[in-house]
C-alpha cells in the first residue's frame, strides 16, 4: 500500500510521520479532533495540536510532495527549529524562557480558556444562524402550504 511506501520514504524524518490508525479498533476522537473523516484514508498534517486534514490526491506522488512541503514550526521545545521563527517568534520564546514554572502553568491555562472561549463563540454564532435557517425554511413552508390549500 502507498502509506507503507511513505512510511519508509520519511523513515527517521524529524519532520514527517507515518503512520496507519485502526479507529474501529479504539476511539480516535483525540486524534481527529472531532472532526468527521469521510474519506479513507485521512491524511492530516501540520500542528500537532490543530491538525489539517489533506483533501488533494492520495497517490504516492502527492503525498511525497505533501511530505517534502511540511516543515515543523517554530517550537519553544526545539530549539534545532529556532531558525524557522520569525522575529516576533523568537522574542516571544525569550520571554518565555524568562517566565517560572507557575508562570508558564498559567499562560498555558490562559490560552486554553481563551481558545475555548473562541470554539465556543463559533459554535453559539452556528446555532444562530442554524436557528435562522430553520426560521426561514419554517417561513417558506408556510408559504408553499397556503398556496397548496388556494389551489
Amino acid at each position: 500500500p502507498t502509506w507503507r511506501a511513505l512510511e519508509g520514504a520519511f523513515r527517521g524524518s524529524a519532520e514527517v510521520f507515518v503512520d496507519r490508525v485502526f479507529c474501529d479498533e479504539r476511539p480516535c476522537d483525540a486524534l481527529f479532533g472531532g472532526r468527521d473523516i469521510v474519506a479513507l484514508p485521512a491524511v492530516l498534517y501540520g500542528d500537532p495540536y490543530e491538525l489539517d486534514q489533506y483533501h488533494g490526491s492520495k497517490t504516492r506522488a502527492a503525498l511525497e510532495a505533501l511530505g517534502r512541503s511540511v516543515r515543523a514550526p517554530c517550537s519553544p521545545s526545539s530549539p534545532s527549529r529556532h531558525d524557522r521563527c520569525d522575529d516576533s517568534q523568537l522574542a516571544m520564546l525569550e520571554g518565555f524562557e524568562g517566565l517560572s514554572n507557575e508562570d508558564l502553568d498559567e499562560l498555558a491555562t490562559t490560552a486554553d480558556v481563551a481558545r475555548r472561549a473562541r470554539v465556543d463563540a463559533i459554535e453559539e454564532a452556528l446555532d444562530e444562524k442554524r436557528r435562522e435557517l430553520l426560521r426561514e425554511w419554517d417561513a417558506v413552508e408556510t408559504i408553499r402550504h397556503q398556496r397548496t390549500r388556494r389551489v
